[in-house]
């Protein structure tokens, strides 16, 4: 009896959009993404910078870049410190994927501390690291994560808003949250 393994191969397309929103008014699109080969799989941001809020388009250029540098570093060097720590319960990938997001965030803090004119910017973030056959995803806000196959597409991520949050309570229904989320 031969103990052959069998190996399967998939391919990925990878790609992301972005919309200014329904704000007639709103004059810059705040979105900002990435994705490419690093030296350790293809990684995949796509930071919405929020509306309404000052800045948001510098606040998503700065967790694209701090969440890219971090990507890239980490799959060159793995002996490097740990800022928050490792989760046990996540893949290295994950976790890389989570401290990116930690730093991302600590840079657009700091930034808007030291600047008044960035003071209140956000951003949302969602980001994908696929190294072989797997896919690391980690997010914060409503962007989201799909996968299309056979013409359909599915949802992987849920939404970080009130509006889910009210829904999961059950305060308002799924198509109240609909309207909600657009007023």
């Amino acid at each position: 009896m031969s103990n052959t393994a069998k190996t399967k191969t998939i391919a990925v397309e990878c790609g992301y959009f972005t919309d200014p929103g329904r704000d007639p008014d709103k004059q810059v699109n705040e979105d900002s993404g990435r994705h490419g080969p690093t030296p350790r799989g293809y990684l995949a941001v796509v930071c919405d910078g929020m509306g309404g809020h000052d800045a948001g388009e510098v606040a998503s250029a700065l967790a694209v870049e701090a969440i890219t540098a971090f990507i890239r570093r980490s799959a060159a060097d793995t002996d490097f410190s740990w800022p928050y720590g490792i989760d046990r319960s996540l893949s290295y990938d994950a976790n890389r994927l989570r401290t990116a997001i930690h730093l991302a965030n600590r840079r657009i803090f700091r930034t808007a501390e030291s600047n008044d004119d960035y003071n209140g910017m956000g951003t949302t973030i969602v980001g994908a690291l696929i190294n072989g056959s797997r896919m690391a995803v980690a997010h914060v806000g409503d962007s989201r994560v799909y996968v299309v196959r056979g013409g359909a597409a599915y949802q992987l991520t849920e939404d970080h808003s009130l509006a889910r949050d009210l829904v999961a309570r059950g305060v308002i229904s799924a198509e109240e949250a609909e309207r909600y989320a657009h007023n």
